[in-house]
């Protein structure tokens, strides 16, 4: 197993002719317009490539998003993903400038695309010192963007599991991340293929526990009471239609997941957004533009109805403004579960 930054970086770029992070100089040299310098990732040895420091960069990174591999000693532990480092340099002295850009089509990303970053974490360093514990990936807010801060989002390993294999696999899926920070939205098109069509798989499975919050504030609860929600919504779905089949996290086909699908026995598909909430108007809010997408990116013919359901009662005001987009053949309707206080089996 290589034990030096140095040994790492040249294993990686030794072994990455397989994967689509073996061609990212070709991408740069198309994305840049400049002619291509390198064919490897990292350039070693360069100032990419820091032994005493223990970490590296790829060949052209220092001002873009860059992949990154890195030892943290004190926690033990090796890092490889993406980062952004705002340190300035002889080369590149206004970093910051350069980089707040592509900080801003990150934050766009995180809020549009979560699903990418479901594997990762971010957590923030200033020097030598970690100032921001690791977290689910979040947008970079104004209190980073400034010199000394290197902003990493990624994955760990204890530093003697290192899995060259891993880390190129995790580079081939950061990829598309990488090309849309470095000002490439059709990035997506082709992330897509243009595909449009609903992937319904017959499945229950909602999260045993509470998930991480996307915020800086720290672990906070946000998907039990979507969990019992869920549960509760499929019991009241079974009783009115014994023969529908259920699916949850269902691909929408264009970006996204669908909390709950129902197939009936016709073959129309039912779509459902649960969003816990002290008010209707909020859950709406939050589902809406959800369902609108899901079903109309869709090719589907056979979407029918789209529901947004919580446990915030409707109120008069909700109920009218849904009414006009049913005036306007919009199929939206508000289911109201009331909300359970103890946990639900999901068998």
């Amino acid at each position: 197993m290589p034990e030096s930054i140095s040994e790492i970086a040249r294993s990686l770029n030794l072994n990455c002719a397989s994967y689509e992070v073996g061609r990212l100089q070709e991408l740069r040299s198309r994305f840049t317009g400049k002619r291509q310098m390198r064919s490897v990732i990292f350039d070693v040895p360069s100032k990419g490539v820091n032994e005493e420091g223990g970490w590296a960069y790829h060949y052209g990174g220092r001002s873009e998003m860059q992949f990154n591999i890195g030892f943290e000693r004190e926690l033990e532990r090796f890092r490889f993903g993406l980062a952004f480092s705002l340190e300035p340099s002889q080369f590149v002295s206004d970093v910051v400038s350069q980089l707040v850009p592509k900080i801003e089509r990150f934050n766009e990303l995180v809020r549009s695309e979560p699903e990418l970053f479901d594997e990762y974490r971010i957590w923030v360093w200033c020097g030598n010192q970690i100032v921001k514990p690791e977290t689910a990936v979040r947008s970079i807010t104004s209190d980073e963007i400034r010199p000394r801060f290197f902003i990493f989002v990624g994955r760990h390993v204890p530093a003697n599991l290192i899995d060259i294999s891993d880390v190129l696999q995790t580079f081939d899926e950061l990829m598309p991340i990488y090309r849309f920070v470095e000002g490439h939205p059709d990035t997506f098109i082709s992330l897509r293929n243009d595909l449009s069509e609903l992937g319904f798989v017959e499945r229950f499975d909602v999260p045993q526990g509470d998930k991480t919050n996307r915020s800086i504030q720290g672990a906070t609860s946000v998907n039990l009471r979507s969990r019992r929600l869920t549960v509760a919504l499929r019991d009241i779905l079974k009783n009115e239609d014994p023969n529908a089949r259920f699916g949850t996290e269902i691909p929408s086909g264009s970006g996204g997941s669908i909390d709950l699908v129902v197939k009936t026995v016709e073959g129309f598909f039912d779509l459902y957004e649960v969003k816990p909430a002290d008010a209707a108007r909020h859950a709406i809010r939050q589902a809406l533009p959800q369902l609108l997408e899901y079903a109309f990116r869709s090719e589907n013919p056979k979407i029918r109805n789209l529901y947004i359901v919580s446990n915030a009662d409707l109120d008069i005001v909700s109920e009218k403004f849904l009414r006009k987009l049913q005036a306007r053949n919009l199929p939206v309707y508000y289911r109201h579960v009331p909300c359970v206080l103890t946990e639900i089996s999901d068998k």
